[in-house]
Formats: structure tokens, sequence, C-alpha cells
């Protein structure tokens, strides 16, 4: 067992609080304000980047998503190239929405992204 009862219950409080929903609301919030924004978005799911090229378009940026089709191990060499070119591409950004229970944002915030907002801390609080 990879994760003890309480931490697997914590993990799956912020999972819920980090939903595709919870992004979308505060994207929609963010062009509300400024319409000419632009979204990188570093996914390994295919499901959710067609998700938000519907509710955005032509205002999501990405790998190639064949890349992430290639990615069926989360853990080769190729995803891992991958998810470090999100990761430099992404502290390069001038804000960061990421999930709070995630050691890919937290990466990210210590690389020096300008400025960050965590869902269920910053947006999306239930």
């Amino acid at each position: 067992k990879e994760y003890g009862s309480e931490s697997l219950k914590r993990m799956e409080y912020w999972r819920a609080r980090s939903s595709v929903d919870s992004f979308i609301g505060e994207m929609r919030r963010i062009l509300h304000k400024n319409p000419g924004a632009n979204f990188f978005v570093a996914t390994d799911s295919p499901a959710v980047l067609q998700e938000l090229e519907t509710a955005f378009p032509k205002k999501i940026a990405h790998l190639d998503p064949l890349s992430l089709q290639a990615c069926e191990n989360k853990r080769s060499a190729e995803c891992v190239q991958l998810a470090l070119v999100d990761l430099i591409a992404l502290s390069k950004t001038k804000l960061l929405l990421g999930s709070h229970w995630s050691s890919f944002t937290n990466m990210v915030v210590k690389m020096g992204v300008r400025s960050f907002r965590k869902a269920g801390v910053d947006f999306a609080k239930a």
C-alpha cells in the first residue's frame, strides 16, 4: 500500500478541488478581466486537454498532443523529458494555476514562476 488512510483522504480531498471544472472557472474569471489572455496547459490527460480546448478555442497552448498519447507509461524516459519541458515552460509564465497537493506545481513554484494560485486554496474553494 503506497499511502496510509489519512494521507489517501487528504490527497483525494485536494484532487477533488483540482478538477478540470475548477480550472475552467478560474480561467473564465481571468478572461473576463483580460480577454487577451492565453493559457499554456501542462497535462498528461488528452481528455483534459480536449475539454480545455473546447471551452477556450484558440486560447490554449500545449505540447504536441501526440506526445501525450505516447506517454501511456508516465514514468518512461520520454514522458519524464516532456514533463521537464512543461516545468520549464510553466516556470516562465506570468501566472501559474496549479493544484495544491501537487509536487509538479511545487516544482514550478521553486523554479521561479512569477505568481501562482492554487486550486482549493486561492480559487475553487469548497
